[in-house]
């Protein structure tokens, strides 16, 4: 991995979306961290199992509450935005740069027992391939993942044919994703390792639109 500091763009809309923040250190591992950096515009932050609330959001503050108390690497979460559309300017978007160490895309992710659903982080600065960004094959027969799915959209494993179906194409900068595996209580590698990022300062930007 690039031992520089990455670049993720966020953008924002009013309705609710998936979202991730990988990087490693302390810059971004709480709510309050995060709604300051995207622009104080989020109300609600919800991970698997678990969810905090801004209850001063609507006066502008950054007051959480609920058991969602520490944002980590490894995890996605649906982020619920404040406010209407209009209250954020013409554009209707909110827009904020996170910088810092990113996740190592080769760390493993860790389900709990009982529980086959995990909503995870994408840790990579660009936008890549289904295939660039993970071994499919090694996903469903090594890792027993057998179903992906992003924000209105989605990949699983077909038995019959053998192969990855859906309409997930492309992992985006930022968002985060449900992995859903048959084998639980374990730990699993994901994403392929980095080789190379090409420059190590470009990011694509994250402006994937809610459905």
């Amino acid at each position: 991995n690039i031992n520089m500091s990455d670049k993720i763009k966020y953008k924002l809309n009013s309705s609710a979306e998936m979202r991730s923040f990988p990087f490693e250190g302390t810059d971004y591992d709480t709510p309050s961290k995060i709604n300051d950096a995207l622009g104080g515009h989020i109300y609600a932050m919800i991970g698997t199992g678990e969810a905090a609330i801004n209850i001063s959001a609507s006066d502008g503050g950054n007051h959480w509450i609920g058991s969602l108390d520490s944002i980590k690497s490894q995890d996605g979460f649906w982020l619920k935005p404040t406010g209407s559309i209009n209250s954020w300017g013409p554009t209707g978007t909110a827009t904020g740069e996170l910088s810092g160490t990113l996740r190592p895309a080769e760390a493993s992710y860790t389900f709990e027992a009982g529980k086959p659903a995990k909503l995870i982080s994408y840790p990579q600065p660009v936008n890549k391939s289904f295939s660039d960004a993970v071994d499919g094959d090694d996903l469903y027969h090594n890792q027993q993942i057998h179903s992906i799915i992003g924000q209105g959209e989605a990949k699983t494993f077909n038995t019959s044919l053998g192969y990855w179906i859906g309409s997930l194409t492309t992992f985006t900068t930022g968002s985060g994703y449900w992995f859903i595996t048959s084998n639980t209580n374990s730990t699993k590698p994901i994403w392929k390792p980095d080789i190379s990022y090409g420059n190590p300062l470009h990011y694509t930007p994250c402006d994937h639109i809610s459905p």
